[in-house]
């Protein structure tokens, strides 16, 4: 007997490999308050340049299958400090690791960040326009 295909049924999420974020953050001691998370996704793309968040406050909903919840977290993407965002929805997503206390320095002192995105003062107008 062979298998020729595999079909995947439902919204199986294919491309994260990692927990939910409130699978690992209602484990730890204060809900994770200073501990650093970060996406898989965000590793892969940009691997040399640190992305995560620091957790300042969280709030799950305690409902049955730790979907819901808002999160306080300063968050550093692609090694620029954003500033502290409430995140309430994209957390289910099963994409998320701990950054170990080991593998923190690492992540804070790594000095590459992208680069500033620089938008023009003028555009060209679109061909029907300039008549």
């Amino acid at each position: 007997m062979t298998v020729d295909k595999i079909r995947f049924i439902g919204n199986y999420d294919f491309n994260s490999n990692g927990k939910f974020l409130w699978e690992i953050i209602c484990q730890l001691r204060n809900m994770g308050t200073g501990r650093y998370v970060t996406k898989n996704e965000w590793l892969q793309k940009w691997p040399n340049q640190p992305s995560y968040l620091k957790i300042i406050k969280a709030r799950p909903a305690m409902d049955r299958w730790l979907h819901d919840g808002k999160l306080w977290a300063e968050w550093t993407f692609r090694g620029k400090n954003l500033g502290i965002y409430e995140f309430t929805h994209d957390l289910n997503r099963s994409d998320w690791r701990i950054i170990h206390k080991h593998e923190e320095p690492q992540f804070l002192n790594n000095k590459n960040s992208m680069k500033d995105v620089v938008f023009s003062d003028t555009f060209p107008l679109p061909p029907l326009q300039e008549l």
